[in-house]
């Protein structure tokens, strides 16, 4: 070496080293195998085996292994643990679950949580009670088991921070539902007629969104037309169980548990209830309390097609993605839940053509978003189309910035829940329903004095 040039032991052993060379009775040991694993593939499928790259590792092979490992079907056992059946589940945007633990800007903490919460090792009651290390597995608030979903899902002293963090990703998706709707061309707009903005956005009540159209001059006409709805849905309903009737009483019906739970629903918004098998009719207060509640529901959202006369109802949810089916149940629900709504307004002899529709939007708690076409119950990429963005680029971006916000409810919530858990008596979060950045703010760990 040059800049050893000159150095004592350097030169001495340069002079060994060139003498080594001539003596062909001293082993040679520096073209021995190195130890090193040298790698060999062909970078296509298409190249003979006189173009097979090899090398040990390095960035080439770095990139070809996991390219191998996002496309290939590893072995697997029959039996799948609940982390392997999550994670292999299809069309639900896996690769943004491995794109957020990726993000350096995504914080440590945060990571950590969401890897316990997809393996399900989230310390929750319910684990920490199977591992011996609580008394009781049941929350102290709500006397429920107390396990992950509960506690992004159903926790009652977490509500406000629950409510914050549907809003937060809410939001996001009418911001990019109110810029990019007809992004290639304008006969496929909808127009959200209420006012959005990244903190805030107007929730228009039943009552409101017909006002909207103008149908009725006043809300007595608009309230009489809906007891005449009512009354037409308590006929209908009965219709169909009169072979529930008992001979001697035909306000008394013998119904297995199935048909008691149907026929309920059969009845919800109309002027007959059912109570311990017996139908009656409700009485004014009833009536009225039934009618005030049908006007008074508040869907997440409101849009409009001017030019095919459509309107439709935006209904979001933020759901456990446990099970295989969370997302077809979760859309029945919120379907039942306005499905009579739907059937007054497209009724309506006065709705001077217009119909209403209704979409919904479901993400998952861990971030899983449906990322294929489907149309039985529509996937989150195909309502998205059918409002209007068609484009594969808008859809992407919306798929990547949905899944972003998810993630960061995510982490919004188990913060909220170790914040309770630790001061339970100085936890409040009554006054930030909403307010993302007031929330985060809150749950801010406090800055250490320097002294």
């Amino acid at each position: 070496m040059r800049a050893h040039r000159g150095e004592p032991y350097n030169e001495a052993a340069d002079r060994i080293a060139s003498t080594a060379t001539r003596d062909e009775d001293v082993p040679i040991l520096w073209n021995a195998p190195s130890g090193r694993i040298i790698y060999q593939f062909a970078p296509d499928e298409s190249n003979s085996e006189d173009d097979l790259y090899s090398a040990s590792m390095n960035d080439t092979v770095k990139k070809f292994i996991k390219n191998q490992a996002a496309t290939s079907t590893f072995y697997s056992s029959p039996t799948q643990g609940f982390t392997e059946s999550f994670l292999r589940r299809p069309h639900s945007s896996r690769d943004l679950l491995g794109a957020c633990l990726a993000d350096s800007s995504f914080p440590d903490g945060a990571k950590k949580r969401l890897i316990q919460s997809v393996s399900l090792q989230f310390p929750c009651r319910a684990l920490l009670h199977q591992w011996g290390k609580e008394d009781s597995p049941n929350c102290p608030h709500c006397n429920e088991r107390e396990s992950l979903g509960h506690i992004q899902s159903r926790c009652k002293i977490l509500e406000k921070p629950r409510i914050t963090a549907h809003h937060m990703i809410w939001r996001e998706i009418l911001l990019q539902l109110f810029s990019l709707s007809g992004d290639e061309g304008d006969e496929h707009k909808w127009v959200i007629p209420s006012a959005v903005s990244a903190d805030s956005h107007k929730e228009l009540t039943v009552r409101q969104i017909i006002q909207h159209f103008g149908f009725f001059a006043s809300d007595a006409a608009l309230e009489d037309k809906i007891l005449t709805f009512f009354a037409q849905r308590a006929t209908l309903a009965l219709t169909k169980v009169r072979h529930f009737q008992d001979p001697t009483d035909p306000t008394s019906l013998a119904l297995d548990t199935e048909s008691h739970a149907d026929f309920l629903a059969q009845l919800r918004f109309s002027t007959h209830t059912l109570t311990d098998n017996q139908v009656r009719r409700l009485s004014d207060q009833e009536l009225q309390t039934s009618l005030s509640a049908f006007l008074d529901l508040r869907p997440d959202g409101f849009a409009v097609h001017q030019k095919s006369k459509r309107a439709a109802i935006l209904e979001f949810t933020r759901a456990m993605d446990s099970s295989v089916d969370w997302e077809e149940k979760k859309d029945a629900e919120k379907r039942a839940r306005y499905a009579p709504v739907l059937d007054f307004f497209n009724s309506l002899s006065e709705n001077l053509g217009w119909k209403l529709m209704q979409f919904n939007f479901t993400v998952g708690v861990r971030g899983s978003i449906s990322n294929v076409d489907r149309t039985e119950p529509l996937s989150f990429l195909s309502t998205l189309r059918a409002l209007g963005i068609t484009s594969k680029a808008n859809l992407e971006k919306i798929r990547k910035v949905t899944a972003k916000r998810a993630f960061e409810a995510h982490d919004l919530l188990l913060r909220s829940y170790y914040a309770a858990k630790s001061s339970p008596s100085r936890t409040d979060f009554s006054d930030i329903v909403g307010k993302t950045f007031a929330l985060q703010h809150r749950l801010r760990p406090p800055k250490l004095r320097s002294r």
